[in-house]
């Protein structure tokens, strides 16, 4: 799959455009600072910049094998169980998904694209649930004035709040 993704190409030659930047910096510094200390004439003078740069070149280099887009692997991939859809849908899919007509809502979280995320994302997006549940900002007081029946009952915010905990913690791991 990352042979056909130009995605993937572009993010690994920007990485290592990046790392190749870093890697004239670090040595640049390294060569400063050997003339401060004064150890021209010794073998340090020679050694030093080259294992550094060696290892910087295999650092940049082993960024290539790497995924950059952070995509979640099949092993990774989230599920979510039929309780919390269910309060999914009651209380946030109204606003947030890519049909909504809220385009700050839409902004902050799609869950009808939320299992299509990086990994890095999700993590980001789960932390930020558990994190406006437990503070009660979702659904906003506006909202509720008019659909009171969409307010989460603290059962429902409990659930929420420890499912989206347990997900961030499994996908950390």
């Amino acid at each position: 799959m990352e042979g056909k993704d130009p995605r993937f190409h572009r993010i690994n030659s920007i990485n290592f455009e990046l790392n190749k930047i870093f890697i004239y910096e670090f040595l640049f510094i390294v060569n400063l600072n050997i003339k401060k200390m004064k150890i021209r004439n010794s073998g340090l003078f020679v050694l030093l910049p080259v294992l550094t740069g060696a290892f910087l070149m295999l650092t940049a280099f082993g960024s290539l094998d790497s995924n950059p887009l952070g995509d979640v692997t099949p092993e990774e991939t989230i599920t979510i169980p039929d309780d919390i859809q269910g309060i999914f849908d009651k209380s946030c899919f109204g606003c947030h998904n890519s049909e909504s007509t809220s385009d700050k809502a839409k902004k902050k979280l799609l869950l009808d694209q939320f299992t299509e995320l990086s990994k890095v994302k999700l993590i980001g997006k789960l932390s930020e649930i558990a994190e406006t549940v437990e503070k009660n900002e979702m659904p906003p007081e506006k909202f509720l004035s008019k659909y009171p029946d969409k307010a989460l009952t603290n059962d429902e915010a409990k659930r929420l709040k420890e499912w989206a905990d347990k997900t961030t913690d499994d996908l950390m791991k």
